[in-house]
């Protein structure tokens, strides 16, 4: 069995699989990104031994997003998404570290969706 003994995770947007209104630049952006999990660029760097996965967070109430204090936009997420709560930065550290490991040597392509089940809805 082929050893993978390189792996790299990207952070991607929802953007990258679903675009919104004035987000084509950025979106244009994040599809790149996402072929380069999802097989595009998989297939060239899978023979010389590395993984390539990305994570797709949702509202994640990191450093950015606490400082900001956006209620309105918080509030709107819960009630748009069937979770009960918003991302945590261990939610997607968890998720990226099992991606690392060698416990996820045989997961290559993938793009993860980590956002509460927003992606749900694309």
């Amino acid at each position: 069995m082929q050893h993978f003994p390189y792996a790299l995770v990207t952070i991607v947007a929802l953007g990258g699989v679903v675009g919104g209104d004035g987000a084509l630049a950025h979106g244009d952006g994040e599809h790149q990104v996402v072929d380069l999990d999802d097989g595009a660029e998989t297939g060239s760097f899978g023979p010389k031994g590395v993984r390539c996965n990305g994570v797709m967070p949702g509202l994640v109430m990191g450093e950015t997003q606490e400082a900001q204090n956006d209620v309105q936009l918080q509030k709107m997420f819960l009630e748009h998404v069937p979770t009960t709560r918003l991302g945590r930065p261990s939610d997607l550290a968890a998720v990226v570290t099992f991606l690392l490991s060698d416990d996820a040597e045989w997961i290559n392509g993938q793009v993860w969706a980590i956002d509460g089940g927003a992606n749900m809805r694309a």
